[in-house]
């Protein structure tokens, strides 16, 4: 498939999307967020918790798995959702951490 025929097929699915599940006026949805990487290893999860809990800021977590600091915040945040209360080693967003 060449970039052109990518292009097209790109712009279909987002009319169909729109069509389908956007409430906004045809044309005026944004997508946001779309130049970060929102896929992460359990690994790299693993080692952000394990990071966060030892009181590692933001930035640094960010530099040691070598990711955008916008990602690892989100990775974060996902974490902070999927809290289990029965479980230790939940995460809980501190803003002294994010700031650094």
């Amino acid at each position: 498939m060449n970039l052109v025929e990518s292009v097209e097929r790109q712009n279909e699915l987002f009319k169909r999307l729109e069509s389908s599940y956007m409430k906004r006026k045809k044309g005026e949805t944004t997508i946001i967020l779309e130049n970060l990487d929102f896929a992460f290893s359990r690994s790299e999860l693993a080692q952000i918790n394990t990071l966060w809990l030892n009181e590692y800021k933001l930035r640094d977590i960010a530099k040691k798995i070598d990711r955008d600091e916008n990602e690892t915040f989100l990775a974060l945040f996902h974490l902070s959702l999927k809290n289990d209360n029965r479980k230790t080693g939940n995460i809980k967003l501190k803003f002294s951490q994010i700031i650094g």
